[in-house]
């Protein structure tokens, strides 16, 4: 964090990807909400601490227009094998 020095005086409750993907393994969400929450507040964060003009506050809006694109499906309980699909590809999507 040498490089943002700042980052936790201005983000409050951090979320990465690293953290999302450990938290996936440890199967510590105990709901898809709890999984959404943590993305769009990785989102938020990023908005929050980046200004407008760069290329992470554009993807950070363009990763929670995807995630609303696709919240009906995750939603739904009777594909859950479908949902654990498309958390892979938004993290491969991502890469």
């Amino acid at each position: 964090m040498q490089r943002v020095p700042d980052y936790f005086d201005v983000i409050k409750e951090p979320v990465d990807l690293k953290m999302l993907a450990a938290r996936i393994k440890d199967k510590y969400y105990s709901s898809k909400e709890a999984f959404v929450r943590d993305l769009y507040l990785m989102c938020e964060n990023c908005l929050k601490y980046n200004d407008e003009t760069t290329v992470f506050y554009q993807n950070a809006l363009e990763l929670q227009d995807y995630i609303r694109s696709r919240t009906l499906i995750i939603w739904c309980p009777y594909i859950f094998n479908f949902y654990r699909y498309a958390v892979c590809n938004i993290f491969i999507g991502l890469f």
